[in-house]
């Protein structure tokens, strides 16, 4: 794991000249992709500390190998920067706090207690909505309309997974819809179906919004809320 962080800055480390002084870490013999359009591609990397300190041929990086030096030899394999993705939603991440917040689970038992419990608790015959539950908890990362129905018989139900790009939704949220077999999927979206093309009760990328259009707006009042929260995880 050290080594992939260490390799984020590769991009802007490229260089064809080793830095005097030995390297704690090489990676030899590999195919580098530096990211870099002027030195697109290399063999070795040379590592010093928490610095990337040589991108170049495994000639050069011999220069760096001394005794202390931990060696990995790639044999080939791609290197590539590590991707780093640091980003938030504090508003709407706010909100789904406020809402069926299944963030917190970490099996299918804890999703069913959870949703049970944030249903039972509507007094009323509002949607349940929320999100954050685990997609490898589900096969496929798909859990059923079926499923949701028994938790939730009496309401349409909408919930997002962890990366909200797929929704788990009910019977009911998918015929509010008019969701069904001949439904086609939107571009850049998909309708997950069972054999007989049935929705089988989650909806990727864009078909979210099929159902996800038929929710009620949020009030200034819930953005607000959902804004306070957010701010206040993040001062946390």
């Amino acid at each position: 794991m050290r080594r992939v962080a260490l390799l984020v800055v590769l991009a802007v480390s490229a260089c064809t000249r080793a830095e005097p002084g030995g390297a704690d870490l090489v990676l030899r013999g590999g195919a580098v992709r530096t990211m870099d359009s002027d030195r697109p591609t290399a063999t070795a990397v040379g590592v010093r500390g928490n610095r990337i300190v040589y991108v170049g041929d495994d000639e050069g990086a011999a220069a760096l190998v001394g005794p202390e030096t931990q060696v990995v030899e790639l044999k080939g394999r791609m290197l590539l920067p590590g991707l780093i993705d640091s980003h938030v939603h504090p508003v709407t991440g706010g909100i789904e706090m406020g809402e069926c917040d299944l963030n917190s689970a970490q099996t299918r038992e804890d999703v069913v207690r959870i949703v049970r419990a944030c249903d039972a608790a509507i007094s009323d015959s509002s949607w349940l909505r929320g999100g954050g539950y685990p997609l490898p908890i589900f096969p496929g990362g798909t859990p059923t309309k079926e499923l949701l129905d028994s938790l939730v018989p009496d309401r349409p139900a909408y919930l997002t997974d962890q990366d909200n790009h797929s929704a788990w939704v009910n019977s009911r949220a998918l015929a509010i819809a008019g969701i069904g077999r001949t439904t086609r999927d939107p571009p850049g979206g998909t309708i997950v179906r069972t054999a007989d093309r049935s929705p089988q009760g989650t909806l990727l990328e864009t078909a979210m919004k099929l159902v996800g259009d038929s929710l009620p707006a949020f009030s200034d009042a819930e953005v607000r809320a959902g804004l306070d929260r957010g701010l206040a995880m993040a001062s946390s």
